[in-house]
């Protein structure tokens, strides 16, 4: 009968001196690149069960002194005959801030008089303009409350906000890049969904309302963060990666705010009952 192997080939095969010699598996230079790999999977098994992802919900909001803005109203309808105080300047309360000229007959000069103490941030009449019973001269924030920050966030993202959760703010007149974030913390969730009367009785300003009312899309849940001071920076509060800006923030700069909602084991994304 006849084969197909070659008779040498299968005496070589069959040598004891050929059955002692071992087999050359791999190279040091593969030995080297299968560690290399092992290390990298262990790494990322370690990762996976002590790392960390955070996730966070975003939206705009405003810097604000504890407990919004005040208006001062008049107590009755006229010419503005004069307005005696300007923006930025503080105020105290009984203080005159505005003249009103009544409609003839109905008496003398009336003077508004402010009932708050603070720092005006806004006027809005001028001169000569007609105004009506409760009509707002100006607004002011209480100069001696803290300054925090409010946000409007949408009711199915709102509802994942708890007090004592972190945030970070990046005020719109300063570079994250540059400067990094404020540090702060949640300090206060509504129970309930914010009314446009609601949102204008803190804010005092009806295109602000509007503002914060389109970017939830309806009723949205009002946030009160509350800052990390610091008093080795210029601006009196903690930031993530620098001393801030060397001017202070100021009420009425709006921001762009993240707040850490939750934080779990990378793992946990894969498998879920390791969380």
């Amino acid at each position: 009968m006849s084969t197909i192997f070659r008779q040498s080939s299968l005496d070589r095969l069959s040598s004891p001196e050929q059955l002692d010699q071992l087999i050359r598996i791999t190279s040091r230079r593969s030995w080297i690149a299968l560690l290399a790999m092992a290390a990298v999977v262990l790494s990322a098994v370690a990762w996976g069960l002590i790392g960390t992802i955070t996730t966070s919900v975003s939206d705009q909001g405003m810097f604000i002194r504890g407990g919004g803005l005040f208006a001062v109203q008049t107590p009755s309808a006229g010419q503005v005959r004069s307005v005696s105080v300007g923006v930025g300047q503080q105020v105290s309360q009984g203080q005159p801030v505005a003249q009103l000229e009544p409609a003839p007959g109905a008496g003398g000069p009336v003077n508004v008089v402010s009932p708050y103490s603070g720092k005006v941030l806004e006027l809005l009449v001028n001169p000569g303009q007609l105004v009506s019973v409760g009509s707002g001269i100006l607004n002011l924030e209480e100069s001696a409350n803290p300054l925090e920050i409010v946000v409007f966030f949408p009711a199915s993202v709102g509802k994942q906000v708890k007090t004592g959760m972190k945030a970070e703010v990046a005020p719109s007149s300063y570079s994250p890049q540059q400067y990094g974030y404020m540090l702060a913390s949640v300090d206060y969730v509504a129970p309930f969904l914010s009314s446009a009367p609601g949102m204008m009785r803190l804010l005092q300003n009806q295109n602000l309302v509007q503002l914060f009312l389109n970017l939830a899309g309806g009723s949205p849940i009002e946030v009160h963060l509350a800052l990390t001071p610091d008093s080795a920076t210029p601006s009196g509060y903690r930031w993530s990666s620098s001393r801030g800006p060397d001017t202070t923030v100021t009420a009425g700069t709006l921001a762009s705010v993240s707040v850490a909602v939750s934080q779990q084991h990378p793992i946990g994304l894969v498998l879920p009952e390791a969380r």
